[in-house]
């Protein structure tokens, strides 16, 4: 199979992490690609022939993870008082639509369109304050790898739900032909 140019960082901790990581072969093997990863068993026997850095686990404060919806799922908005993200669409297109609701914001209320995937490879800065959402576009699923600046705190979620169709946001999420 001939690898595609563009250069995928494959970055997982341990257990549950990296084995949806390592289920992903059929899509990562297509790119070029590295492993970033905590140095144990599992990952030093199934990376044997890989590209990999090992990092101490102690480094891991902050998660990397990924997720994969089907084409035609809107899934928005919600937005975090103190973490950022970031977004890169491995595989499929994705619309991600970004609007911004900080107080004093040079663009606040502005509202930002950003078609991200495999035909647009880009990674996406979502500061803490702005709403965020993606449509699937295609007829392929989308696969999302996605950084926060912090741990996920049941106790105390940083996330605020607003409705995909919200009236203040007005955004449409119609396909338009041209």
């Amino acid at each position: 199979m001939k690898r595609q140019h563009r250069k995928l960082a494959l970055v997982c901790s341990l257990g549950g992490h990296f084995e949806q990581m390592a289920n992903l072969a059929d899509v990562y093997s297509r790119y070029d690609h590295f492993w970033l990863t905590n140095p144990n068993a599992q990952t030093t026997s199934h990376l044997a022939t890989e590209r990999k850095y090992f990092v101490p686990p102690a480094h891991y404060k902050k998660p990397w993870t990924y997720c994969t919806q089907i084409p035609g799922v809107i899934k928005a908005f919600h937005w975090h008082h103190h973490q950022d993200d970031v977004w890169y669409v491995v595989d499929g297109m994705a619309r991600v639509v970004l609007y911004d609701r900080r107080p004093g914001s040079p663009t606040h209320g502005v509202i930002q369109v950003v078609y991200a995937g495999e035909d647009n490879p880009v990674v996406i800065l979502i500061p803490s304050g702005v709403a965020h959402g993606y449509q699937v576009l295609g007829r392929k699923p989308v696969i999302l790898f996605y950084h926060v600046t912090q741990a996920y705190d049941p106790q105390a979620p940083d996330e605020q739900r607003i409705a995909f169709d919200d009236p203040a946001i007005g955004f449409d999420w119609s396909i338009q032909n041209r």
